[in-house]
């Protein structure tokens, strides 16, 4: 949980957004809504950041912009790791590896090799393997 007033966050990732769609800056729009999606997750909103996560997600992917894209599909990995949505958590971090990958990102390379080991010991226990 993070400090500070979410409330006022909100409104102020909300506002931006609305003007960066009004201006056309659909990189800038997109990267509000993926902050809405982390500050939904921090409420426990977990449906508003998942369904926030996955339309960023889609405007990342639309403008082409591969380092925010890899960054939220991190991001969402996360988020579905926390909500034992295994499958899915793994799809997006391996979807974030790959990105970092061809960027040639080593720091986001070991963050997402370092999640994608999470969610591995995690399946491994509920198939009743031990790690």
């Amino acid at each position: 949980m993070r400090l500070g007033d979410p409330d006022r966050a909100f409104a102020a990732y909300s506002k931006a957004r609305e003007l960066w769609i009004a201006g056309g800056n659909q990189r800038s729009a997109a990267a509000a809504l993926s902050g809405i999606a982390n500050l939904l997750s921090d409420r426990g909103d977990f449906v508003g950041a998942r369904k926030a996560f996955d339309e960023s997600l889609q405007e990342f992917r639309k403008i082409g912009d591969m380092g925010d894209l890899a960054s939220c599909s991190h991001n969402f990995g996360v988020l579905l790791t926390g909500q034992g949505d295994l499958p899915q958590a793994r799809k997006y971090l391996e979807e974030a590896l790959s990105i970092q990958r061809e960027m040639k990102n080593d720091r986001g390379v070991a963050s997402d090799l370092d999640d994608i080991g999470n969610v591995m010991l995690s399946i491994g226990e509920l198939a009743g393997h031990s790690a």
